[in-house]
């Protein structure tokens, strides 16, 4: 019976989310380091242009959320 075997992705096997992404975040963030913070925080990264991106679309999402709760929309 073989067992299977579950392999972790490598760091450097991330791809990273493109210029025209980073831009879109940077753009949502809108200078919110604290909120930045976060995002930096919750993916283990140092920087923003280090964002898998898989998680993109998700990320906009969250920071689109958050900024809404506290404009208090």
């Amino acid at each position: 019976q073989a067992t299977a075997i579950k392999v972790k992705p490598k760091l450097d096997s991330v791809v990273p989310i493109t210029r025209e992404q980073l831009d879109m975040i940077q753009e949502a963030l809108e200078d919110d380091a604290d909120l930045a913070g976060e995002i930096l925080a919750d993916y283990n990264i140092l920087s923003l242009a280090d964002l898998p991106r898989e998680v993109f679309t998700k990320s906009m999402k969250r920071i689109q959320q958050i900024r809404m709760i506290k404009s208090g929309k």
